[in-house]
């Protein structure tokens, strides 16, 4: 079976959903691909949507939020939606003159564009490839109702609801939860994690992470945290590729935080810590889940990122506080409270399995476009 994953690369979770599911399956000996859907639109139509994106993500969440908003509250925003991405200039066409060129059985999508080009094709041509969707989000975004796929691989069995009420048929839901990378599902192992990264065995650490899109106010809280860390404790600030805010941060010369540049040990970091902050993505959030880490949220943007948020806080797995004192205070207080650091993995392990991308993968290499393993698979 030849299968391709399309993405879109608005935001690094989606691709790294589509890496654990080819991960997944090329271990069960699948010929698997993972492209970026835009580059069948018009020449740079990946560059400004992906940047155009991120620049509006950063720099004016509100507008964000509210655009997110208004799709999701009025019937016709799916609509919209869909709409708008299955009529650019003949990207459909070049799509599936591509799938059947390079004879593909399956479609993977981990992104709405690519999910309304494929559910358009399907209308047009019919059920050429088998065709799936997996949404990196805790919830049933604008556009998902309008698709035509063969299954739903969706976050959480409670959401289960929503998606059908949005359109979606209940026998193609399979509620397999978000797919994340092998890496972060391994034990946690904190003892030689902190030995690998050259950590102090004897201290506490909170970790704080931006996210690929480097939104949040993090500067102001590493050094709110940072100021007020207790001899025992640590912060360990994972800056990416933003060498601005690394810099910004050593200069601060606070005893005990540390400004990390890019780093392909994240799993490490977060065997290696009592506390993560961070911006509360579907794929971030999945991955800390995994590692049953807890999770403090800080600065949800308008939109997905408060459904993630909303629902993960309601299933007790995660919290968050207001404003930078208010997020460093509970911190600090959560770093010395291990009864509630515990009460949070519990949370985590009762709600969240580790097998998403393997039953993903399973399901799609079985025949029936993996129907019959729907009641097998539940958080």
């Amino acid at each position: 079976m030849k299968i391709l994953i399309l993405s879109c690369n608005t935001g690094e979770g989606h691709n790294s959903a589509g890496r654990a599911v080819r991960e997944a399956l090329r271990a069960r000996g699948a010929e698997c691909d993972m492209i970026d859907s835009l580059q069948f639109g018009f020449k740079g139509e990946s560059f400004l949507i992906s940047n155009g994106h991120v620049w509006v993500y950063r720099h004016i969440p509100r507008a964000f939020g509210a655009v997110y908003r208004g799709l999701e509250k009025h019937k016709w925003g799916g609509d919209l939606v869909y709409r708008a991405n299955t009529g650019k200039l003949g990207a459909a066409e070049k799509l599936r003159s591509f799938l059947k060129l390079r004879g593909y059985d399956a479609v993977v999508c981990v992104h709405v564009f690519p999910a309304s080009e494929m559910t358009y094709l399907r209308s047009k041509y019919g059920p050429e490839f088998l065709q799936y969707f997996i949404p990196t989000d805790y919830t049933c975004s604008p556009g998902v109702g309008e698709l035509d796929m063969d299954a739903f691989f969706t976050p959480h069995r409670f959401l289960s609801g929503d998606f059908v009420r949005a359109g979606v048929p209940a026998d193609r839901i399979l509620p397999t939860g978000i797919p994340v990378s092998g890496k972060f599902l391994a034990p946690r192992d904190r003892e030689s994690a902190r030995s690998a990264l050259g950590l102090d065995p004897d201290l506490r650490s909170i970790l704080l992470m931006g996210g690929s899109m480097g939104a949040g106010p993090m500067f102001d809280l590493a050094k709110a945290i940072g100021q007020k860390l207790p001899e025992d404790g640590e912060l360990l600030v994972l800056c990416g590729r933003n060498e601005r805010f690394r810099e910004q941060l050593q200069q601060l010369e606070l005893p005990r935080v540390q400004a990390i540049g890019y780093s392909d040990q994240v799993e490490r970091y977060m065997d290696a810590s009592e506390l993560l902050l961070t911006k509360a993505g579907g794929l971030s959030s999945t991955e800390a889940l995994m590692k049953r880490l807890p999770l403090l949220f800080v600065n949800a943007i308008p939109g997905l990122e408060i459904r993630n948020q909303e629902f993960l806080m309601a299933l007790d797995c995660a919290d968050s506080a207001k404003g930078v004192k208010g997020l460093a205070a509970r911190a600090l207080e959560l770093l010395g409270d291990p009864q509630s650091l515990e009460a949070l993995r519990s949370a985590q392990e009762q709600h969240f399995r580790l097998r998403a991308a393997d039953d993903i993968a399973a399901a799609i290499l079985r025949d029936g476009a993996g129907k019959a393993v729907g009641s097998e698979v539940q958080n």
